[in-house]
């Protein structure tokens, strides 16, 4: 399986889409997304810890933004971020 996302109700049903998505969305670019994701889910905890600030929390949000569904397909666009 090179990728899998079930994001959105265009996947595959009933496991999700584990070679390219229906919508158009690659592997690779599923895979940047989900460790984006998870990298974003480290930063919300480091504020968490030191405190919230305006700044952390728009990049989070811009970050997050980039992943939802049908939003962006673009490798580069994704790993700049």
């Amino acid at each position: 399986m090179s990728m899998f996302c079930y994001q959105c109700e265009q996947s595959a049903a009933p496991g999700g889409c584990t070679v390219q998505g229906v919508c158009g969305k690659t592997a690779p670019v599923a895979n940047l997304q989900d460790e984006l994701t998870a990298a974003l889910v480290g930063l919300a905890r480091a504020l968490d810890v030191k405190g919230h600030t305006k700044e952390g929390i728009d990049y989070i949000m811009r970050g997050l933004f980039m992943c939802v569904t049908n939003v962006n397909f673009s490798e580069d666009r994704v790993q700049e971020f």
